[in-house]
C-alpha cells in the first residue's frame, strides 16, 4: 500500500515491517489484533515523523508495549488502514542517583528500570509480576499499580515529566521533574492512564526511592478481607509496609501443588491467606517480630522469610497466581478464562465483595473462581472458568458499581470494558473525556476503540 512506501520515505527501512506481524498483537489471552504495517522507531523523532504521516493519511495507531494488559488495549480491529507503533526501541535508562530520578525510554522494561535503580541503591515504586515483559511505556499509559501501591502509590505518583508525541506528530517534552511547577493545565496527568487514546509516550522522568534496607515477609491465614488489611496494618506500625496482599486459600493451595512450590501455610484454616512484606531496616528481623508478637500469637500460623530464596518461594505462590489460572484454563475443556481487575471500598470491602462472590459460586456457567491482589488498596483481581455467558461480565460489573467500586483497578478499560463504563462514569463525565480527546485527537486515530467505544 502507498502508506508503507511513504513510511519508508522518512523511516529506516528496516524499522517498517508489513504486515505486522501477528505475534506482536496478541495479547495476554492469546487474542490476536490486527494492523497493516509495524513501525519499529529508535528515537522520539521517528515516532514524530511516522504519526505525522499517519495524522495527515488517517491511519488507525496502535502503541504497543510489552503484551502484557488484560482488557484488548492493543487488539486493533478497524476496517481502514492501521499502523502498530512499538515502542520496544525506546529503551535509554539513565538514573541521577544524587537527584533520585531516572530518565527512561518508554521501551525498558520494569525489571531493567528496577535493576538500574538499585546499581545506585534507589527503587522504582511500581512492581508487578509481568515485570520482566511490562514496559514503563504501557505502566505509565494504564496507570498501572502493583505490590508496592501501600508504600510508593501508583505509577502517576512516581511520573515527574513525561515526552509525548500528538496525533499531528506534535512532540511536548517536559522532562524536568521540577518538584513545584504551577503553570496551567497538568497535560502530564491527562495522558497518564489514557491508554495511548491521547499520545504515545516516548520518554519520562520517573522518581526513584531510597531502596529497602532488610526485608521481611510475613504470610498468615486470615478469615476475612479486612483480616488482610488490618495483619498488614498491624506490620506496617512496626515498620515500613512495602506490600499487602492476599489470596484465596485454595487458589493459593492448588498452586503450591501446580507450581511444585512447598506451601508453608498447609492445612491451616482461613478463607484467605495474607502476604505482607516490611523493611525491618537496621532494627532486624528479631525486633521487629517481637514488637508484633501480639498481634502474631492471635494467628493460627504465621510463615516468616528473609533470605531472598525464602521470599522468592512464597511470593511465587502469590505471584504464581496467574501461571495458574492459565493452566486451569487449559484444562478446563470448553471454558473460557476471565479475568476482572476490580476495586471495592476499603471500609466495607469483605460486604462489597460478598455479592460478587455469591454470584460466582451460584452461577452454573462458573465452572471455578478465585481472587487474589492488592488487598490494602481493596484492589481485587478475580479469576475464573465458565462457559460463554453473554451477560455475565456486565452482571458482575453492575454489582461492583451498586457497592460504589470501580471496574479498573490498575489494569485499565481497554476495548474489552469501554462498552461498561458507563457503569462508573456519569454521562458529563464521559461527554467531557469525549471532548479531551476530539480536542487532542481530532482525527480518532490513536487506539480507536479503547476507553471511549
Amino acid at each position: 500500500m502507498a502508506f508503507v512506501d511513504d513510511l519508508r520515505t522518512v523511516l529506516p527501512p528496516d524499522q517498517v515491517i508489513a504486515p505486522a506481524p501477528d505475534a506482536l498483537l496478541t495479547d495476554w489471552f492469546g487474542r490476536r489484533g490486527h494492523a497493516d504495517v509495524l513501525v519499529r522507531p529508535r528515537t522520539t523523532e521517528e515516532v514524530a515523523a511516522a504519526l505525522t504521516m499517519a495524522g495527515e493519511r488517517r491511519v488507525a495507531v496502535v502503541p504497543v508495549g510489552g503484551n502484557t494488559g488484560l482488557v484488548g488495549g492493543t487488539l486493533l480491529a478497524t476496517a481502514g488502514p492501521s499502523m502498530a507503533l512499538s515502542l520496544a526501541g525506546l529503551t535509554e535508562c539513565e538514573v541521577d542517583a544524587a537527584g533520585s530520578t531516572a530518565l527512561v525510554g518508554a521501551g525498558v522494561t520494569v525489571a531493567d528500570l528496577h535493576a538500574a535503580a538499585a546499581a545506585a541503591d534507589l527503587t522504582y515504586g511500581v512492581d508487578l509480576a509481568s515485570r520482566d515483559s511490562a514496559t514503563v511505556g504501557g505502566t505509565i499509559a494504564t496507570n498501572a499499580g502493583g505490590i508496592h501501591v501501600c508504600a510508593y502509590g501508583t505509577t502517576r505518583s512516581q511520573v515527574l515529566g513525561l515526552e509525548v508525541v500528538l496525533a499531528d506528530g506534535s512532540v511536548l517534552s517536559d522532562l524536568r521533574g521540577l518538584p513545584k511547577d504551577n503553570t496551567g493545565y497538568a497535560l502530564r496527568d491527562l495522558v497518564i492512564g489514557s491508554e495511548g487514546t491521547l499520545a504515545v509516550i516516548t520518554r519520562a522522568r520517573l522518581r526513584l526511592h531510597p531502596a529497602p534496607a532488610r526485608r521481611l515477609l510475613l504470610a498468615a491465614p486470615c478469615d476475612t478481607l479486612l483480616d488482610c488489611v488490618a495483619l498488614g496494618r498491624a506490620c506496617g506500625r512496626a515498620a515500613p509496609l512495602l506490600s499487602c496482599e492476599c489470596v484465596d486459600t485454595a487458589s493459593w493451595e492448588a498452586a503450591a501443588v501446580a507450581l511444585s512450590q512447598r506451601d508453608p501455610l498447609a492445612g491451616a484454616p482461613g478463607t484467605y491467606r495474607a502476604l505482607v512484606e516490611i523493611d525491618v531496616g537496621s532494627r532486624g528481623p528479631a525486633a521487629v517480630l517481637t514488637e508484633m508478637a501480639p498481634t502474631l500469637e492471635l494467628l493460627p500460623d504465621v510463615a516468616v522469610a528473609e533470605a531472598g530464596a525464602d521470599r522468592a518461594a512464597l511470593w511465587r505462590l502469590r505471584e504464581g497466581q496467574a501461571e495458574w489460572w492459565n493452566l486451569v484454563a487449559a484444562q478446563d475443556s470448553g471454558a473460557e478464562l476471565f479475568k476482572f481487575d476490580i476495586t471495592l471500598p476499603l471500609a466495607d470491602l469483605d460486604a462489597a465483595f460478598t455479592p460478587v462472590a455469591g454470584l460466582l459460586a451460584e452461577e452454573p456457567a462458573v465452572r471455578r473462581w478465585g481472587v487474589f491482589g492488592h488487598v490494602f488498596e481493596g484492589s481485587l483481581h478475580l479469576q475464573f472458568t465458565a462457559s460463554p455467558q453473554p451477560d455475565l461480565e456486565e452482571r458482575i460489573l453492575t454489582l461492583v458499581s451498586a457497592a460504589g467500586g470501580s471496574l479498573s483497578a490498575e489494569h485499565g478499560v481497554g476495548r474489552d470494558k469501554a462498552g461498561y463504563l458507563h457503569l462508573r462514569r456519569s454521562p458529563p463525565e464521559l461527554a467531557a473525556m469525549r471532548s479531551v480527546k476530539d480536542a487532542l485527537d481530532p482525527g480518532g486515530i490513536l487506539n480507536p476503540g479503547v476507553i471511549l467505544p
